[in-house]
């Protein structure tokens, strides 16, 4: 083989390894495709809730307002968190390792985590001060029904309109 052929030859399956290799960060980079998820809608929340757990009219009524009690907050800490989320990845990827830089942003991601746990608690305790102790009990029987579908690391989600929905979580 002369010196003229042998980079052809190299170049091919060294093009071909670095594509293969990039692929699938490539996939990951793009997402799970759609839009990502918004912040949780109270409407669908009590939709879902007034079926599976048979509300009274006074319940509807009480749950509508706790919900629109909640809605602001709800929604800027989930906004909030979007745009935490963007400056950590950014953060992560910067062309210069930045450890402090990471940190930080790591830090404004847990406060407002903490926060949206808070949140999501004192809707909860709300909502259990509404239900029946049979309807809280159903209502806790589907969340437990949606962890074990979901598996490990997933809230437990009032069941949406399918798995790994944020959209209506608690």
């Amino acid at each position: 083989m002369d010196r003229k052929e042998r980079p052809a030859r190299i170049a091919f399956p060294l093009a071909l390894a670095l594509l293969l290799g990039l692929a699938p960060a490539l996939c990951l980079a793009q997402g799970r495709g759609g839009p990502p998820p918004g912040p949780p809608d109270p409407e669908r929340m009590l939709d879902r809730m007034t079926e599976q757990l048979d509300l009274s009219d006074q319940q509807k009524q009480d749950l509508d307002a706790v919900f629109a009690a909640h809605r602001k907050a709800m929604r800027s800490t989930h906004e909030a968190m979007g745009a935490a989320r963007e400056t950590l990845d950014s953060r992560v990827h910067a062309e210069t390792f930045d450890e402090a830089a990471i940190r930080k942003a790591a830090a404004v991601m847990a406060v407002l985590e903490a926060d949206q746990a808070v949140g999501r608690a004192k809707l909860f305790q709300e909502i259990r001060g509404i239900l029946t102790p049979e309807q809280f009990q159903k209502l806790e029987q589907i969340r437990e029904e949606r962890r074990e579908r979901m598996g490990p690391g997933h809230r437990g989600e009032f069941p949406g309109p399918g798995p790994g929905s944020r959209r209506d979580s608690f």
